[in-house]
């Protein structure tokens, strides 16, 4: 089974995200940090590096009511990101509130 991960790119040499996001250090903050958006009722998350996905392969985010996600990059903009079409950070302002 392949991680949705990007260990490297040609374009941007290696990825070291994977080795933060999984090292023991890392484990205890990265599980209350699921805990917390598990309990929310609504979640929208701003991924301007689009590591969320590779951080969702690592840590399991399928509780988290996940609504939207915003993304910096012009060219990122309407990519699948958990299964959501990603926003522009522009249309941060428009997000639902509770």
């Amino acid at each position: 089974m392949a991680l949705g991960i990007e260990t490297f790119s040609s374009l941007n040499g290696g990825n070291s995200f994977f080795k933060a996001v999984t090292h023991p250090e890392a484990a205890a903050g990265a599980a209350a940090l699921v805990r917390r958006l598990a309990k929310a009722r609504e979640v929208a998350i701003y991924d301007p590096m689009g590591f969320l996905d590779g951080f969702a392969a690592c840590h399991d985010l399928s509780a988290a009511p996940v609504d939207e996600v915003y993304v910096q990059a012009v060219s990122e903009i309407g990519q699948r990101r958990l299964g959501r079409q990603t926003l522009p950070v522009s249309a941060i302002g428009s997000a639902r509130r509770i």
